[in-house]
């Protein structure tokens, strides 16, 4: 008996036996996707566009999110475990020694052709596009970003008890939101505003106009901001008691904040019920971030509202004159 096995039944190698690296595709190890610092949707989007090409090359994957800025003392196990169910595999063994999946799809974060943030030029961080093929993006979504049952269950429960008439969703930033070009389409719309109010303001009210018994359910990561849609819309508005500060930002820990300290987990579950209870509007009225191409691709047939659309071309010509200036220059 050799490790327990009979002698008398151990397989004997021909030319025709498998070779030790024909190891069938069910033994196969996943490839590991770490997710890096950043908020909620951008790890969504990331997460889901890459686990879409590993699955249409056969590759099971097993996420992990060790460095989340909702990474919570108070919790254990991965950021990611908090909020979603395994989308591929439950593997749950040493992840050092699997293959990355940015080393077979490298570039594919800031790449034109992304499923959820796609640039408006490759490899320009700071030209976020919106999602091209909705439909694509919600057969993901529905594929691999499950939100755990108590998650899922919080969204249903506000929508039951505040929720309960139809409502225009609006998602609308702090003036702390300037990834993605943002702070450009800012000033290219509404110049000298850190926030262009009148603009998402005239948009929810022809939202009302086509839903005039709905409400509006603002959601912003400032407080600010929360409190002049108030004045703005009065009892129609229904937020979510989501964590907030005056400027926003809670999750970069910015120094608008003073320091103040918020619970990281509250953080990341706030942020997310509220995308899903968006995704449930009549009407999305939205700017520039990746909660707004989440809930635009989490509903797909949706009518929505970009405030920035506008200025659209005058972003793009922008971003190709400083393009050129960047090359000319480092030709010297």
């Amino acid at each position: 008996m050799t490790d327990g096995v009979p002698e008398t039944t151990q397989a004997v190698a021909t030319p025709a036996s498998p070779k030790p690296d024909d190891t069938p595709d069910t033994e196969k190890l996943p490839i590991r996707l770490v997710m890096t610092k950043g908020g909620m949707f951008r790890a969504v989007s990331t997460a889901g566009h890459l686990l879409h090409l590993a699955e249409q090359d056969g590759h099971d994957v097993v996420v992990r999110w060790p460095e989340s800025v909702y990474k919570d003392p108070e919790m254990r196990g991965d950021p990611w475990e908090y909020f979603f169910e395994p989308p591929m595999t439950d593997y749950a063994g040493p992840i050092g020694k699997l293959t990355g999946i940015n080393s077979l799809y490298p570039g594919t974060v800031t790449s034109t052709e992304h499923i959820f943030s796609p640039r408006m030029f490759r490899g320009i961080a700071e030209s976020q596009d919106l999602p091209k093929d909705r439909h694509l993006g919600h057969s993901i979504l529905t594929k691999f970003i499950r939100p755990k049952a108590y998650v899922r269950a919080m969204a249903d429960d506000f929508q039951t008890a505040f929720l309960n008439r139809p409502f225009v969703g609006l998602h609308l930033r702090g003036p702390g939101r300037l990834h993605g070009g943002a702070d450009v389409m800012r000033d290219l719309l509404q110049p000298g505003e850190p926030i262009p109010y009148k603009f998402y303001f005239k948009a929810v009210r022809r939202a009302l106009r086509q839903n005039r018994r709905a409400l509006v359910f603002a959601c912003s990561d400032s407080q600010d901001v929360i409190d002049r849609v108030r004045r703005e819309f009065g009892k129609r508005v229904v937020t979510y008691p989501s964590t907030r500060s005056r400027f926003g930002e809670m999750h970069e820990s910015h120094p608008e904040n003073e320091g103040a300290v918020y619970s990281p987990f509250k953080l990341g579950l706030d942020v997310l019920v509220e995308a899903m209870l968006l995704a449930r509007a009549r009407h999305f009225v939205h700017g520039n971030s990746n909660v707004s191409n989440y809930v635009l691709c989490a509903a797909p047939d949706m009518p929505s509202t970009f405030v920035y659309e506008p200025i659209m071309g005058k972003y793009k010509e922008r971003m190709r004159a400083e393009l050129a200036q960047q090359k000319q220059a480092a030709k010297g």
